[in-house]
């Protein structure tokens, strides 16, 4: 019997965030996911003055990874992000959304953040069910928590906690 083993060598994910006018956006928290939006936190970066981060080291192969960039423009996700051993991939980012549009600026998958004041109002839909609203930092602790009772299509959180201040939210 020959048994062969096959090392896999460490990938590499990076890439640019740009605004609409094609100008490197410095500073925006990326953010890298195994498997899923609600997977582990595998690591975070911001952007140099180039727009540009990079993820050495990424393991190859499943689940693929899930990479979120937040800036004060708005946020993105790109999902099913698949590294190969010893490749090198490239996920660009480019935003379209005005920053003077607050209210466009974050809205993602149905969630819409509105900022108003000292809070942020989340436009969630409604809903037929009980939904929890979790706000995570860019390192995945659980920040803040609120429940959305079935029938109700609105919520709100403390202003400091917006994408732009690099933290996440998670509907359930």
């Amino acid at each position: 019997m020959t048994v062969q083993l096959v090392a896999k060598v460490a990938g590499t994910l990076k890439g640019t965030v740009k605004d609409k006018t094609n100008n490197p956006i410095a500073n925006a928290l990326v953010v890298l996911r195994r498997g899923s939006a609600t997977g582990s936190i595998l690591d975070s970066v911001r952007t140099n003055v180039s727009g540009g981060y990079t993820f050495p080291n990424v393991v190859p192969g499943g689940p693929n990874y899930w990479v979120a960039v937040i800036t004060a423009n708005g946020s993105a996700v790109r999902e099913n992000v698949i590294v190969a051993s010893g490749a090198t991939v490239i996920v660009d980012f480019s935003f379209t959304v005005s920053s003077l549009d607050r209210s466009l600026a974050y809205g993602f998958r149905g969630l819409r953040i509105v900022p108003v004041g000292d809070r942020l109002e989340l436009e969630l839909g409604v809903s037929a069910s009980i939904r929890t609203v979790s706000v995570f930092e860019a390192d995945g602790m659980l920040k803040y928590q609120v429940s959305v009772p079935a029938g109700q299509s609105r919520t709100a959180v403390p202003a400091s906690f917006s994408p732009e201040n690099g933290f996440l939210f998670q509907v359930k």
